[in-house]
């Protein structure tokens, strides 16, 4: 593991200036963003290894859970509600990923008493730009 490790959606080591690219395009970067209620789920791909670890897999992929008031919040606005995550989980692999998306909606919609949708998902660019 170097100082910086970067990769891409599917694991190929890239260099700075790709990553620079890639975090640029929310296409990209967003594998899954989901409202439940007073929450808002949020997977991502980070490109930076935060394995922390030599050895191993890089982990490259996030998902955090917001309250959705904070995640609207206007940032330029000093006042604003500080956007603090109230879970979160990483990832190797993009599958990995998309499954924990939606492990973690399903952990808040318990949390919150909300009915499980009987039909899969659809997340926003679900995996998209790979």
């Amino acid at each position: 593991m170097g100082i910086m490790d970067i990769y891409d959606k599917d694991g190929r080591r890239i260099d700075f200036e790709e990553w620079g690219r890639l975090s640029d395009d929310d296409d990209y970067r967003k594998i899954g963003l989901t409202e439940i209620g007073p929450y808002t789920v949020s997977t991502v791909w980070l490109g930076l290894d935060h394995s922390f670890m030599s050895g191993g897999s890089p982990v490259i992929f996030e998902t955090m859970v917001f309250t959705t008031s904070a995640w609207e919040a206007d940032r330029s606005d000093p006042d604003h509600e500080l956007l603090m995550e109230i879970d979160a989980r990483r990832y190797c692999t993009l599958q990995e990923a998309m499954d924990g998306h939606v492990e973690q909606c399903l952990i808040v919609r318990a949390t919150v008493n909300e009915e499980i949708p009987t039909e899969p998902e659809k997340h926003t660019n679900e995996g998209g730009g790979t």
